[in-house]
């Protein structure tokens, strides 16, 4: 039995009580003082390039915040303080990479970290309310539906929980699931499924099948930098992220089709092109490129699941490269549309040019399994 790590954003019942709402707001209103003024702490310490040591700081103002907020519980305090030293962490390591000083983010939602201890959920008796949120003594309303059910019925054990408001002022726990997961073994049978990853067409497979429109993901990611062009910067942030939130949801559902796909035609072992570096990215579309990376991982963590087997090949020459005999020459593509082995004089027409990944599946019975 293997686990798998799953994240969730339950609704805090809207239903809920003035008392109940107003401990959460005066809990999120102290998180979000102490946040802000151990972030100023922070940079002006970067600033003034003082070398002294951050574990001890950090302790001192623990020191400090525990008596100007004595309410505030101690371990939301440390999660806080901890929080903002990632950030901070994270701003220095970017500022190494692109070796230049880097604007630092603008953050506007603090969120309550939530430790384990902190907080347990249990099904409510009431026809009112689906399940409870006991929170620092407190009983919250929640809205579960059945698939938040159908996960927390398979958790082992919760991971970087924490309550989140929205720009609505509605909150949310959003949970993070060990989730206890049956994963079907792989079939000693194998059935091989070739994948190319492009821009223009997003995922095509060896046997003609396309997912996803290339098109209309260039025209999206067009329209997200225009908007941004056109923006001050506090609001940059806010298009870039909402830009993230949509690639990611693309990918999902790009990933699943494929994995759809593979199931129906009784696939074992996915085919994919080992993209590193330059490989991820065009010169001409480098603003428009996609996400291939995070797309690679979707596919590879539910085709687990189901049992399917995901091999990587190295994608050089492979639209050079004969699948019938491995000659690789570049006159066998003539233009982008067809291909001829001027070997075996194998021969290839057709608008989506099956080549690329028939030459991996190629590859892949020559000894790469």
């Amino acid at each position: 039995m293997e686990t798998q790590t799953k994240t969730i954003s339950i609704k805090l019942h809207p239903e809920t009580n003035e008392r109940k709402r107003g401990f959460v707001n005066a809990v999120h209103k102290s998180v979000e003082s102490v946040a802000r003024d151990f972030l100023g702490y922070r940079m002006k310490q970067i600033q003034s390039r003082n070398k002294t040591d951050f574990y001890k700081t950090q302790k001192d103002k623990y020191k400090e915040y525990r008596e100007q907020y004595p309410k505030l519980n101690s371990a939301i305090l440390q999660d806080t303080l901890r929080w903002v030293d990632e950030r901070v962490f994270a701003h220095i390591q970017t500022c190494k990479k692109k070796h230049k000083l880097v604007r630092w983010p603008n953050i506007k939602k603090f969120p309550i970290i939530l430790r384990n201890q902190l907080f347990r959920l249990a099904e409510s008796e009431t026809k009112h309310f689906t399940d409870w949120l006991t929170f620092c003594r407190t009983n919250i309303p929640l809205q579960v539906c059945d698939y938040h059910r159908e996960i927390l019925s398979k958790t082992e054990k919760f991971g970087g929980s924490q309550l989140i408001k929205k720009d609505g002022g509605q909150w949310f726990l959003q949970l993070t699931c060990h989730v206890k997961t049956e994963f079907v073994p792989a079939s000693e049978d194998k059935k091989v499924l070739g994948v190319d990853l492009g821009i223009k067409n997003p995922i095509v497979c060896n046997d003609g099948k396309r997912i996803g429109n290339g098109k209309r993901i260039t025209h999206k990611k067009k329209e997200f930098g225009k908007k941004r062009s056109k923006e001050q910067s506090s609001s940059k942030d806010e298009i870039t992220n909402k830009q993230n939130r949509w690639m990611q949801d693309r990918n999902h559902f790009l990933s699943r089709r494929l994995i759809d796909h593979a199931v129906s035609q009784g696939t074992n072992v996915l085919v994919l092109e080992d993209l590193k570096g330059h490989h991820l990215s065009n010169r001409r579309y480098r603003k428009y490129t996609w996400a291939f990376s995070q797309l690679i991982e979707f596919i590879k963590y539910k085709a687990k699941v189901l049992g399917i087997k995901v091999v990587n090949v190295d994608p050089d020459y492979t639209s050079q490269t004969c699948s019938s005999c491995g000659q690789k020459s570049r006159d066998n593509r003539r233009t982008r549309d067809f291909y001829e082995c001027g070997l075996c004089g194998a021969r290839l027409e057709t608008p989506t040019l099956m080549q690329p990944k028939t030459s991996l599946v190629f590859r892949l019975k020559m000894g790469h399994l």
